[in-house]
């Protein structure tokens, strides 16, 4: 993902990656960032187990979209869809409010 140029190419190529790997992926722009979406999770009986491994994967999203994400909710937690938010630091001002 390090020559995608701007963050909506790269949650677009993570959700592409996701989806191949079983995870029905989708991602659209919410607000001042990107909001990615896993519609199955293959793992789940075993991360309600081990919520470490949600952590985890929200920990290599950050890694490899290269800023700080937030996961809201999570199958293995009993939500329906796993949702990430991705925030767009470029529409941010110093104070964190939208520019």
């Amino acid at each position: 993902m390090a020559n995608k140029k701007n963050l909506s190419d790269k949650s677009d190529a993570l959700a592409t990656f996701l989806t191949e790997e079983g995870y029905a992926a989708s991602n659209h722009s919410q607000g001042i960032g990107e909001e990615l979406c896993q519609h199955h999770c293959p793992i789940a009986h075993v991360a309600a187990q081990f919520p470490e491994l949600c952590e985890a994967e929200t920990e290599a999203f950050s890694e490899l979209l290269g800023t700080h994400v937030q996961r809201l909710a999570t199958i293995a937690h009993g939500d329906g869809v796993c949702t990430t938010f991705i925030p767009n630091i470029k529409n941010l001002t110093k104070n964190g409010k939208r520019a």
